[in-house]
């Protein structure tokens, strides 16, 4: 793939998880589990937004909303959101994402998301995967 190695196609992936609709697994567990107290302030909101991105909550923002966990990614269809007023995860991480992308610019952002595919490709290759 024209000399992109698979920590480079991880990144576009994250990139592209609002359009999937799903983020893959890999991305969720390992963001969940970072350490975060290695993390200055604004790596820590990067990987809020990060986590929001992938549909998880980050106590970072505020706490939880009840039912989070339970509720589907995304609508499905126009009907969903607005005939059946139904609430979605993005819903309540969306409008975060954005106050965190009015502190943060975009392309801060998107190094980030290329930091934290390297930080776990590295893990990957100290875990001998």
């Amino acid at each position: 793939m024209n000399g992109t190695n698979d920590a480079q196609r991880r990144v576009c992936t994250l990139g592209e998880l609002a359009q999937r609709g799903k983020p893959p697994s890999w991305t969720v567990s390992f963001l969940m589990d970072m350490d975060e107290s290695q993390l200055d302030d604004e790596a820590r909101w990067a990987l809020a937004y990060w986590r929001l991105e992938c549909y998880q909550w980050d106590d970072l923002v505020g706490p939880k909303p009840e039912g989070f966990d339970q509720m589907e990614w995304m609508p499905k269809n126009f009907l969903q959101r607005t005939l059946f007023k139904k609430r979605f995860r993005n819903y309540y991480t969306l409008p975060k994402q954005i106050l965190i992308g009015e502190v943060i610019s975009r392309e801060k952002l998107k190094g980030y998301s290329k930091w934290f595919a390297q930080l776990k490709a590295e893990q990957d290759r100290a875990n001998g995967r």
